[in-house]
C-alpha cells in the first residue's frame, strides 16, 4: 500500500468518527497528520483502521491513529480535525 492511500484511509476513519459527534450544520476538516508506515502490506490485503478520540476543545479534535494487516501494525499516526460551519466554510471556498 502506499503511503498517500494509508494516509487517505487514516484519515477517512478520524472523519467517521467524529462524525457522530456533529450537527447536521457543521463538518470537519483535516489540520494535521504525523504519519508513521512502518510496513509494508500485500496487494489486495485487508487493512484495518483504529481510530481513537485523545483529546477535544471547541473546535479542535486529536486523533491516535492505527493501521494493522492482521495482527501487524503497519502504520500509526496523530491527526488533528477542525469543526467548521459547513455554510461558513463552503463561503470561503468561492
Amino acid at each position: 500500500m502506499a503511503t498517500p492511500a494509508l494516509v487517505a484511509m487514516m484519515e477517512n476513519c478520524s472523519k467517521e468518527l467524529l462524525k457522530s459527534y456533529l450537527t447536521s450544520e457543521q463538518t470537519s476538516v483535516g489540520a494535521a497528520i504525523e504519519v508513521k508506515h512502518l510496513a509494508p502490506s500485500k496487494v489486495e490485503t485487508v487493512i484495518k483502521i483504529t481510530a481513537e478520540i485523545i483529546e477535544q476543545t471547541e473546535r479542535k479534535v486529536l486523533f491516535s491513529i492505527q493501521a494493522f494487516q492482521q495482527e501487524q501494525l503497519i502504520g500509526s499516526a496523530s491527526h488533528c480535525r477542525v469543526v467548521v460551519e459547513k455554510a461558513t466554510f463552503l463561503k470561503k471556498m468561492k
